[in-house]
């Protein structure tokens, strides 16, 4: 380098340069330094106001799995519903504290924050946690009841109001927040104005006292750089350097300055540009799409991909690709670890390739093609979270800028993919809260086609009913016409016993008419209260008042006709033609006295409970049948007390809430309705037999080793009544809980016109007796055989014992009586008996056990045993002979017929 002196070229220039360029050094730190400050400030409002939007967003969502997970479980009773409730209940915590951190030096939004904590604790407290405790206790009506107040709904919707607020208030200081970065930035431009005016000032000054020293060759880059100086947005401009000596050197200089700037100004540009390119979008494929054309075509990339990561799958998924050939060129989607890719993804390092496999993806154009020179794979992280991994491949070398930019622009890609999938995640969960509406639309109109079937369902029982009254009348005038040709018969005994095989024959054929029509009619009729019940229910509250109507108009045509089905099959043990109702006042309040006086005593023996509860609301007086009436709750209260072993029996009596809905009564809707509520804590009923209780001579277990006898008239007669005193009599239960027999009767005024109750019809289970009334009045023969015979009678009713006890015992024979199967094995065991007479239905070891024993245990084969039994089928006569019987003989029995059998075994034996 040639020496110069002190006022040599060099030294003006580099004196007078040095003024310019320590002028332009302390521009650029204040320039770089406002910038850094700036972005920073950006960074932060940017990533304040997403972090606050993802945390209150995520907080909601918890509230709604919660709700979402409470509704299902309430609906289905499954505990598999109650995890997101379980899942959600913690998540909002967590991310309430990551809320209460970000704002933490907001006071004004800690208290706003606090106020929506405690509105979710209370929402959980009062309103979640009861309802589940109530379903795990099975309360519906605790349940109906907490959502009929609307209290839960109107605190969750309070919790989405102050979120929506407190969203609002953030928006609005992060606005404000703008705004004075807004004012700071335009101070800053003033202050650069003012600063590049005092630095062009300068430069200028020297530049008129070095023109005047320095040849005209140095004017035009002297020009040149105040031109530069003078103007902040066009950076492309260079110095042109046409000397070797120190202006040449400072031309390069400033050359290098502003490639510098002009890289920063461009890094700045382009993170802007990105950043507005994200607003808008809505899906992540989307996003990543629009992000790599934008980024490869920076970066002079010729092909490139994009692969977001799946957190609940582990693997990464190619969501784009740009200058792909459409030939799904490399693997769709990554495990991490594995591959280039998935160790990108495992490390979260740049990976940087510039030895490519021949065997690697080509890059084509219309001209040809050629394999890339340079791979670029980037991680995508957001606060330590993979989103991406990043590839792309180029025939050119990525420069520092390139990658420098790549780097500003990660972040904000990886947090715009996050609120995407956040806000892809909302879509998704209301998306799938609108399809379950309208499958709940689709159900209600479904329902709505089942209750018109069932209307005309209920046309066709009517009319079956009206055919079977005609058959019963037939039938009546047949019994009628037998009966006269039983008279004839007892003028000669041969012609009486045709007579009598005739009508044991008519009356077979009647019984099982009448059973087969029963169970036709009831099997239908049936569905038809069950589904109508359904639907008056209306749990879903998707009816509406007119379909509610149809409901019980559906209802209480379904129980007429059970009631008209009863007085057909119904024995003349309950009527013997028509009954009127003595209406009359009673008193009201009377009635718990008079329960308690009958009841309560026997439910102290069995230790039970027993209340009766009059509501305040009960009228004290009310007209219908009081005789009806007490016999209806001595049914019900007798048989709660009978199949009740532990807990109580309870009877409320009130004014009924509903009796236009619920029952179809002969007289007018506006007449006040009584309820009489029989609540017990038995073995309960199964929905199966439902129907079949209220049928004459049933109970819900017809076993043979049932534990509870009684003729199972008991429920038959109280529902003729209640049909006969224009009520209704319906039943709640549940198997091993309990049963609620429910009667509710209208007031009644003096002119009430009963039903009618249909005529007994006599169902002949056992051959006609027109035989054994003849052979009663002919003498007995052969009565010695039975003198001091000893006989064993096996039965657990001891009515049934007693009338076989006296016509033996008048015969001679000593009578030894057995109640149990196991009795009449002690028995047995210690004496020596003539004949047993053996009962089928009994507990805990009935009559095929019990003649088993006797055959093989006690391996007695000549002790005669007669079955004697209801079961009147031929295979249960079968069934007692396989069994070790020596004959068989249904109930009722017919005496002589049984002494007939006794005589001929007794001479066999």
């Amino acid at each position: 380098m040639p020496r110069y002196n002190a006022w040599s070229i060099q030294t003006k220039i580099i004196s007078g340069f040095l003024i310019i360029i320590g002028c332009l050094a302390i521009y650029t730190m204040v320039v770089h330094s406002q910038i850094y400050s700036k972005q920073n400030e950006v960074n932060v409002i940017t990533i304040h106001d997403r972090e606050v939007t993802s945390l209150t967003n995520q907080i909601e969502k918890s509230v709604l799995d919660m709700e979402d997970g409470v509704r299902g479980y309430v609906i289905t009773g499954d505990l598999l519903y109650l995890e997101p409730y379980t899942r959600g209940k913690t998540q909002w915590q967590e991310y309430f504290n990551q809320l209460y951190e970000v704002i933490a030096t907001d006071s004004f939004g800690i208290q706003r924050l606090q106020a929506v904590k405690l509105n979710i604790e209370n929402w959980i407290a009062q309103n979640v946690d009861p309802i589940i405790l109530l379903k795990k206790n099975n309360d519906e009506v605790g349940i109906a009841k907490s959502f009929s107040n609307g209290a839960g709904i109107q605190q969750v919707d309070q919790i989405r109001q102050q979120f929506d607020t407190f969203r609002q208030d953030e928006n609005q200081s992060t606005d404000n927040r703008i705004t004075a970065q807004k004012k700071s930035n335009n101070t800053l431009i003033a202050f650069l104005y003012i600063f590049a005016l005092v630095v062009a000032s300068i430069a200028i000054l020297i530049s008129i006292v070095l023109s005047r020293t320095i040849l005209n060759t140095l004017r035009k880059a002297t020009s040149t750089i105040n031109g530069i100086a003078l103007s902040n947005d066009n950076l492309e401009e260079r110095i042109i350097v046409t000397t070797k000596d120190e202006i040449g050197d400072l031309a390069h200089a400033t050359n290098l300055l502003l490639d510098s700037h002009q890289h920063q100004y461009w890094i700045q540009t382009q993170t802007s540009e990105f950043a507005e390119m994200y607003q808008g979008i809505e899906d992540t494929v989307e996003l990543a799409d629009r992000f790599l054309t934008k980024v490869s075509a920076i970066l002079n990339g010729q092909y490139g991909a994009i692969y977001l990561f799946q957190d609940n799958k582990s693997i990464l998924i190619k969501a784009a690709s740009y200058a792909g050939d459409g030939s799904n060129i490399g693997k769709q989607s990554f495990r991490v670890g594995d591959g280039l890719v998935g160790q990108c993804a495992k490390e979260k390092k740049i990976i940087h390739i510039n030895q490519i496999p021949e065997e690697y993806i080509k890059i084509e154009s219309g001209l040809g093609e050629s394999k890339p020179r340079h791979i670029l794979l980037v991680p995508v992280v957001h606060q330590g979270n993979l989103q991406a991994v990043l590839e792309i491949a180029s025939m050119e070398e990525f420069t520092v800028h390139q990658l420098r930019l790549l780097d500003n622009l990660l972040l904000p890609f990886a947090a715009a993919a996050e609120v995407v999938r956040s806000r892809m995640e909302i879509d998704r969960l209301y998306s799938e809260s609108q399809i379950l509406n309208n499958e709940l639309q689709l159900h209600a109109k479904e329902t709505q086609e089942q209750a018109e079937e069932l209307q005309v369902q209920s046309e066709e029982l009517r009319l079956k009913s009206e055919e079977l009254q005609s058959i019963n009348s037939q039938m009546q005038e047949q019994r009628n016409h037998a009966q006269a040709k039983t008279a004839e018969a007892e003028e000669a005994r041969a012609e009486m016993q045709l007579y009598a095989e005739q009508l044991k024959v008519s009356s077979q054929y009647k019984s099982e008419f009448l059973a087969n029509m029963s169970h036709e009619l009831r099997t239908p009729l049936n569905s038809m209260l069950v589904f109508s019940q359904f639907l008056k229910e209306n749990n879903n509250h998707t009816l509406t008042d007119d379909e509610l109507l149809y409901a019980g108009y559906i209802q209480n045509s379904g129980n007429d006709l059970l009631s008209l089905i009863n007085d057909i099959l119904d024995l003349s043990k309950v009527e013997s033609g028509k009954m009127e109702p003595n209406i009359d006042a009673i008193n009201l309040s009377e009635m718990p006295q008079i329960m308690e006086q009958h009841f309560s005593e026997l439910a102290a023996r069995k230790g039970l409970e027993f209340a009766v509860i009059l509501h305040p609301d009960t009228p004290n007086l009310m007209f219908t049948d009081e005789q009806r009436l007490q016999q209806i709750l001595k049914n019900l209260i007798s048989n709660a007390i009978k199949f009740t072993t532990i807990g109580k029996v309870e009877i409320t009596i009130r004014k009924a809430v509903l009796s236009a809905e619920h029952l179809e009564m002969q007289i007018d809707n506006s007449n006040e309705v009584i309820s009489f509520a029989v609540r017990d804590t038995g073995l309960g009923i199964p929905k199966d037999k439902y129907e079949l209780i209220f049928e004459s001579f049933q109970q819900a277990d017809g076993t043979i080793e049932r534990n509870y006898g009684g003729t199972g008239l008991g429920l038959s007669i109280s529902n003729q009544l209640t049909t006969l005193l224009g009520g209704s009599l319906l039943l709640e239960s549940e198997l091993g809980v309990g049963s609620i027999f429910t009667l509710y009767l209208p007031s009644l005024s003096s002119d009430f016109e009963p039903f009618e109750a249909a005529p007994t019809v006599e169902i002949l289970s056992s051959p006609v007796t027109v035989q054994q009334e003849i052979q009663e009045l002919l003498p007995s023969e052969g009565s010695e055989v039975f003198q001091g015979k000893r006989v064993l009678i096996v039965d657990d009713d001891k009515r049934n014992a007693i009338a076989l006890t006296v016509p033996l015992t008048q015969r001679g024979m000593k009578v030894f009586v057995a109640d149990s199967g196991k009795a009449c094995i002690n028995i047995l065991e210690q004496e020596k008996m003539d004949i047993v007479l053996m009962d089928i239905m009994m507990p805990e070891m009935n009559g095929y056990q019990v003649m088993d024993w006797i055959r093989n245990t006690l391996q007695d084969a000549n002790l005669p045993i007669i079955a004697v039994t209801a079961k009147a089928m031929n295979q249960d006569r079968e069934k007692s002979l396989a069994a070790g019987a020596s004959d068989y003989l249904s109930k009722p029995i017919q005496m002589n017929q049984l002494f007939s059998l006794m005589r001929v075994w007794l001479n066999k034996s």
